[in-house]
């Protein structure tokens, strides 16, 4: 599951396809990686620059939370 400020609460396969529907191109640029210790969670700091199929360009930082299930698969993205 992939929660979203832009696209709400999807499955992933929806909100990567809805993405990818609207975006031409983009970039990261990471500035932190947290952990937290005993925890399923990892935190990812960056700067993502969003140019849109209508040819415009945004720029914002993000934080994605992403939590792992028991087998080390991604469970869950909350993106802030």
């Amino acid at each position: 599951m992939v929660d979203s400020p832009l696209y709400g609460v999807k499955k992933a396969d929806e909100f990567y396809r809805e993405l990818n529907s609207a975006t031409l191109n983009s970039e990261l640029q990471l500035k932190g990686i947290f952990e937290e210790n005993d925890s399923n969670n990892l935190a990812l700091y960056f700067t993502y620059k969003w140019t849109l199929k209508n040819n415009q360009r945004v720029e914002f930082d993000v934080v994605d939370i992403i939590e792992f299930d028991n087998q080390n698969k991604i469970s869950k993205l909350k993106i802030i």
